[in-house]
């Protein structure tokens, strides 16, 4: 209970030092993961079907998935359509794919970019300080406060998106199997 706390308490704080365009950027990365996480759920859903088909061949004309390729062609060998929707499933494998690369992308971008301007804030405040400040503050605390706190901060944020991001498909997927099962 304390972790949860101290872990509530540490991003109120992150909260905190975020300019407003932070945040909205962070609402952005926060739908891209959800998005990435439904292409998860996509990607474990449309398996399951086409295993099902393999291995009973003949309950194809019974799917209701399949009904609209027996209207457009009568005589279609259920060998086809095993080749069809395995074609199919690489080709929703490669759009998923395509999409959480750019998700990543943005989450790292996102991330990097806050730790740019998080260093530059902290720069430009201790540049602020009057002489006395560094004369009396020792450099070693000066520079973890430009290298350390704003590291610790990044990897904070970057690891809050993919442990967001892995429990909402794990959430998605347990609920499909579950469903589905």
């Amino acid at each position: 209970m304390s972790n949860l706390k101290s872990t509530i308490r540490m991003l109120e704080h992150i909260y905190f030092i975020l300019t407003p365009k932070q945040k909205r950027d962070s609402i952005v990365v926060f739908v891209s993961m959800i998005v990435c996480s439904i292409l998860e759920l996509l990607g474990v859903s449309i398996v399951y079907p086409f295993l099902q088909l393999m291995l009973d061949e003949a309950s194809i004309k019974s799917k209701w998935y399949l009904s609209w390729l027996f209207i457009i062609n009568p005589t279609i060998s259920s060998s086809k359509i095993i080749v069809m929707m395995g074609l199919a499933i690489a080709i929703v494998y490669v759009v998923k794919n395509a999409i959480a690369i750019y998700c990543t992308y943005l989450q790292t971008h996102y991330s990097a970019k806050l730790n740019r301007e998080l260093s530059t804030r902290i720069l430009d405040s201790y540049m602020r300080q009057p002489y006395e400040f560094f004369v009396n503050t020792n450099s070693s605390i000066l520079i973890r406060g430009l290298n350390g706190d704003v590291s610790a901060v990044y990897n904070i944020i970057s690891n809050c998106f993919q442990i967001f991001a892995q429990m909402f498909s794990i959430l998605l997927i347990v609920i499909y199997l579950v469903k589905v099962d």
